[in-house]
C-alpha cells in the first residue's frame, strides 16, 4: 500500500464512499472541489488532509498524510501516514511546510 491507498481506505471506512481520486497530488480541492474544501493551516484538526504536491506529474515526489494532531507553535505536526510499498502505516511528526499551503483540505463529500 502507498500514501493514495491509505487515505483512500480511511474515505472508504470512515465514509462508506470509495473514492476514485488516484494520486497524492489530487486530494485536495483544486482537483476535486465537490469533495474536498481548501483549509488554512490554522485550523486543521485530526482528520484531514495534508499534502505535498499538487497534481500527479511524472518524476515529482509527492506524498498526502492524514493530520493526527493539529499544528504546534513550532510548525510540527503529527500526521498518520503510509511511506511506500512494504511498509507499514504509522504516526510521524512532520514539519508543517513539508506540505504545500494551498493543499490541506477537508473531507465535504458523500458520508457527511
Amino acid at each position: 500500500m502507498e500514501c493514495s491507498a491509505l487515505t483512500a481506505a480511511a474515505v472508504y471506512n470512515g465514509f462508506d464512499y470509495k473514492p476514485k481520486i488516484g494520486c497524492s497530488g489530487n486530494w485536495g480541492e483544486r482537483r476535486h472541489p465537490e469533495l474536498f474544501k481548501e483549509i488554512p493551516a490554522s485550523e486543521l484538526r485530526p482528520g484531514d488532509f495534508v499534502s505535498a504536491t499538487f497534481g500527479c506529474d511524472v518524476g515529482v515526489t509527492s506524498h498526502i498524510a492524514i493530520v493526527a494532531a493539529p499544528p504546534d507553535a513550532n510548525g510540527n505536526i503529527i500526521v498518520y501516514q503510509q511511506s511506500g510499498h512494504g511498509k507499514t502505516s504509522h504516526f510521524a511528526k512532520s514539519k508543517l511546510s513539508r506540505f504545500k499551503d494551498g493543499n490541506h483540505s477537508r473531507w465535504i463529500g458523500p458520508g457527511l
